[in-house]
């Protein structure tokens, strides 16, 4: 059994996004891409906002797909559930701490199910060493990024002129890394953050468990390269370059990881058969992102503070 899916966003990722659902079997594409109908008075509003409410009435339609910006995504998400459509937010960005309360408030009484894939969490099931124990306090871990490619800088540069701190295009790349952190340590409570506007930063995330997190990222490095370790009183794990070690009282193992592709149409396969069954979304529901919704709420939600002092969240 297939899901009719519309895809609704603009430019490349949600190409992108289309490509990727059209190697799942599951989905019943319905096309080409929809286009976002935007704010009110921009060129093409008024086709875009008849073709969005034609979409949100087709009856066949069960599941929109929203590759768009975080300003106004929340609108179409209310939307789209109260027309009864399930919603897969694409991203990025993930959805923020604000969008994460205003699902867990309305979400309920609107209908429509919704779901925010990373593909990263799909190997918490498949690699039992990450969660088979707690991990304690005593953990810590250090996450470093390296690349340049010219699709990235070219984003930078743009974000960079209206954002000189270029924390959008850094955490973006962060983000898929520390939100399978967050599924090992916990929730962030403090976070330290220093960009410096050429593409680099560094700092440190505190969490609940007592927890530490060092990163270093660089969006200008001639070398390609990311690095995460974990270690905690009885295990270490390193992630670097398509490969995953892991050490326990067990043994050790080293496990050969799949493209980052095939986890994003692992992902979206396994909310369709979720979607389908009427059953939980586990790894790709709205709640799974509070953790890295915590940690860009502490960097300003990426957008400013260049030497931001250790934040603190309380709940």
């Amino acid at each position: 059994m297939t899901i009719t899916t519309a895809v609704v966003g603009e430019g490349a990722r949600a190409r992108t996004v289309w490509e990727v659902l059209g190697r799942c079997h599951a989905y019943d594409l319905i096309g080409p891409v929809h286009r976002v109908p935007g704010t009110p008075g921009a060129p093409g509003h008024a086709a875009n906002r008849r073709a969005w409410e034609e979409l949100l009435a087709r009856r066949d339609v069960s599941l929109i797909v929203l590759s768009v910006a975080d300003r106004g995504r929340m609108e179409l998400i209310a939307s789209a559930q109260e027309a009864g459509k399930a919603v897969v937010v694409a991203g990025p960005p993930p959805l923020s701490l604000a969008e994460l309360n205003t699902l867990a408030v309305g979400g309920a009484t609107r209908g429509g199910r919704t779901a925010s894939p990373m593909p990263m969490r799909m190997l918490l099931p498949t690699v039992p060493e990450l969660s088979r124990s707690a991990w304690t306090g005593s953990a810590c871990g250090v996450l470093t990024l390296s690349r340049f490619t010219p699709v990235q800088a070219s984003r930078a540069a743009a974000e960079t002129a209206s954002d000189p701190t270029g924390l959008p295009a850094i955490t973006r790349v962060l983000a898929p890394y520390v939100d399978v952190v967050c599924h090992l340590f916990g929730h962030p409570v403090a976070a330290h953050f220093m960009a410096r506007g050429d593409g680099t930063a560094t700092g440190c995330v505190e969490f609940e468990s007592g927890s530490l997190l060092a990163l270093a990222v660089t969006l200008t490095s001639a070398w390609e390269h990311d690095r995460l370790e974990l270690m905690d009183v009885t295990k270490r794990v390193v992630w670097e370059d398509g490969h995953l070690q892991v050490h326990s009282p067990e043994g050790s193992r080293l496990l050969r990881l799949p493209a980052p592709g095939d986890l994003l149409v692992s992902a979206y396969a396994d909310i369709a058969a979720r979607l389908g069954a009427d059953a939980p979304l586990h790894l790709h529901g709205p709640e799974a992102g509070r953790g890295v919704a915590l940690f860009l709420h502490l960097l300003g939600d990426g957008r400013r503070d260049t030497d931001r002092p250790l934040g603190r969240l309380t709940f």
